[in-house]
């Protein structure tokens, strides 16, 4: 019995050193690695030096240049379309000077004005000798394009009759301007008489016409030149009578 008691004892001494050892060993392992675990680094405010003050300041200032520049150069100008691509066209302007007008698919816009709106559409869609009010921005000798409207150019002037041409319902004017015009007069054309006893208008017509009268007129320009024929929108007669009753 007495052998069995000191056995006993000794098989629990054995079991607890062993769970102390094992004890001791776990919180070695768990020591050692929160001591391998990376530290995770600060992260600090850089300092900002002098000269990171001066390249801002610079950058600022050539920001300021540019909007300053481009401010300075942006133009509104119209002209004729002679050619064109998918990134630029020439127009011929009122001065008969070619300018390289530059597009940008993304940036620039292109309008077709119609009666009461406009019509955005692309570059493939302005048809030749289509007159053109161009807004950019000059640069050297070209324009880059912001905004593009295609329109109808309108002559309004004043001249003298100088052929009545009856068959055709046209009519040739010497402008005050040294100009001459072939006006086709429609029947949508709206046309009035100064009546020289009132001095009121009155509705005429075609066959008042004659040469040496004076009229004013508003047309839409010509776009084909083998034609030369402007479509007369508006046109006011001052008889030669008015001058000669002076």
């Amino acid at each position: 019995m007495k052998k069995i008691i000191i056995l006993f004892l000794g098989l629990l001494t054995v079991s607890l050193v062993s769970k102390t050892d094992r004890l001791a060993f776990a919180q070695s392992i768990t020591s050692t690695a929160q001591t391998l675990e990376t530290p995770k680094p600060t992260i600090k405010p850089v300092a900002t030096t002098i000269e990171d003050e001066n390249i801002k300041t610079l950058k600022d200032k050539i920001a300021t240049k540019v909007a300053e520049l481009r401010e300075k150069n942006q133009i509104m100008m119209t002209g004729i379309l002679q050619k064109k691509d998918n990134t630029s066209m020439t127009i011929k302007d009122e001065k008969e000077t070619d300018i390289k007008i530059m597009i940008d698919s993304d940036l620039t816009k292109i309008y077709e004005v119609l009666s009461n709106n406009l019509k955005e559409i692309k570059i493939k869609d302005i048809a030749d000798n289509s007159y053109l009010i161009i807004s950019g921005t000059k640069i050297d000798d070209s324009v880059s394009a912001n905004i593009i409207y295609i329109d109808t150019e309108y002559i309004v002037a004043s001249g003298k009759v100088i052929e009545v041409n009856i068959d055709e319902k046209t009519v040739g004017v010497l402008t005050t301007d040294k100009e001459q015009y072939l006006l086709d007069i429609e029947t949508k054309t709206k046309q009035s008489l100064l009546n020289v006893k009132t001095l009121e208008t009155q509705k005429g017509g075609f066959s008042k016409l004659k040469v040496g009268d004076v009229i004013h007129f508003v047309a839409e320009k010509v776009k084909n030149e083998k034609t030369g024929r402007n479509k007369t929108l508006r046109l006011l007669l001052i008889p030669q009578e008015f001058f000669n009753s002076k």
